[in-house]
């Protein structure tokens, strides 16, 4: 699950991100013993109530726009299996009472999205 710090201005580089997001891929299915990599798109972020961006300098344009996109492509690309906690989280600012930062509900919603696909 990265991109979330990713999506800062000074850090965001599409092209890069893309290309080491695929390296990382391959690193670790190339491990021994490694049965399966599963990529989980990051949560959604929000602007929390009172202020004027989200937390910390994170990007939720860049996160919806372009992470959740390029995440779902090398999924695709490196045959791994997805766990969406975007979707799982887009509708619910509840869960990050900082904007990023997931509370207890969060965490229980983002645990239940992964065990919805790894208990299978």
């Amino acid at each position: 699950m990265l991109g979330t710090n990713d999506s800062k201005p000074h850090n965001w580089n599409a092209p890069e991100y893309e290309r080491e997001l695929a390296e990382f891929v391959e690193i670790y299915k190339n491990l021994p013993n490694c049965s399966a990599v599963y990529l989980l798109i990051p949560p959604a972020a929000f602007i929390s109530k009172g202020k004027k961006e989200v937390a910390f300098k994170i990007s939720d344009v860049v996160i919806e726009k372009e992470i959740v996109s390029t995440v779902q492509k090398i999924a695709k690309k490196m045959n791994a299996p997805l766990i969406d906690i975007f979707s799982a989280t887009r509708d619910h600012p509840e869960y990050f009472p900082d904007g990023v930062h997931p509370n207890a509900l969060g965490n229980e919603a983002i645990a239940e999205t992964i065990y919805a696909v790894l208990g299978k």
